[in-house]
């Protein structure tokens, strides 16, 4: 093997062992502050940039490609689920997800209706939701 297969095996690697320090990073931020690290300008880059190199990974090993494709779907996914990610749809696509809400419910209740997290603007479902029973366990 040349060194240019040895430096397209290692490249990504790295690049996944720099995922792991970020996830262990993220893990002691706390939920909405890891969400918003991992949703920054920088790790957006990063996460292209696995992208790509999984991409190439499957076009020049053909041996195993359902693997590298199946991590480019998975990638693919995180990114289109972030807050960026919602954005460039809103934006380019006009499609206004709802990202992050809450909905009063009382037992029995049904709603269709999502309080959005950031602006306490209120959304609509396209479908509702009925809280058939509820219960608190200590």
């Amino acid at each position: 093997m040349n060194k240019l297969h040895y430096s397209i095996l290692w490249a990504p690697l790295i690049v996944i062992i720099l995922l792991i320090f970020f996830s262990v990073y993220g893990a002691f931020l706390g939920s909405d502050r890891a969400g918003d690290f991992f949703s920054s300008p920088v790790l957006m880059v990063y996460w292209f940039v696995l992208a790509l190199m999984l991409v190439a990974g499957s076009i020049i090993f053909r041996r195993l490609p359902l693997i590298h494709i199946g991590c480019v779907l998975v990638v693919f996914g995180a990114m289109q689920g972030s807050d960026a990610g919602h954005k460039f749809q809103q934006k380019l696509l006009g499609i206004n997800k709802i990202h992050k809400g809450w909905m009063l419910l009382h037992r029995g209740e049904e709603s269709s209706k999502v309080i959005m997290e950031k602006d306490n603007q209120i959304k609509e479902l396209p479908f509702s939701v009925r809280l058939k029973e509820f219960r608190v366990d200590y």
